[in-house]
């Protein structure tokens, strides 16, 4: 665990500058709630990271554009994208929220679309394995 003042790139190349001595010599996947300049920070230390935006934070921020009468159906609805079991059921969940939403909340489908190649990243492993990168949470809840 590291105490910084800020989530800048600095602050994460400091981070990952300690990683590095300490022997980690690359990152395969990065789970992360697209914190400010830490995958900037990231690239410049570790090769080809895959990124993967959690889900979560991919929910929260559309939910906020959202009526709270809408919310709780349009986020079943989403859940059915990202709960998934791969990712060509995961595209067609996506057209059949795209079909119900869009008029109303053209946004959020829009989003997912523009950030798919992180957010689909966990779709490349396996259940088991989906589970820990699924989303930041348990590291949040540990901190």
């Amino acid at each position: 665990m590291w105490v910084g003042e800020n989530e800048s790139v600095k602050s994460w190349a400091t981070v990952l500058n300690g990683l590095k001595k300490r022997g980690v010599e690359d990152i395969f996947i990065v789970c992360t709630d697209n914190l400010t300049g830490f995958s900037s920070a990231i690239e410049g230390y570790f090769p080809k990271p895959i990124f993967r935006t959690a889900s979560f934070i991919s929910c929260a921020i559309p939910a906020s554009y959202v009526f709270y009468k809408d919310l709780k159906t349009l986020m079943a609805n989403l859940k059915a994208v990202y709960a998934a079991v791969d990712e060509p059921v995961a595209l067609d969940a996506l057209d059949t929220f795209s079909e119900r939403w869009d008029k109303k909340y053209p946004r959020i489908s829009q989003s997912w679309r523009d950030n798919w190649a992180n957010l689909s990243t966990y779709f490349k492993y396996p259940q088991e394995v989906r589970r820990l990168i699924y989303t930041t949470n348990t590291i949040e809840g540990f901190n």
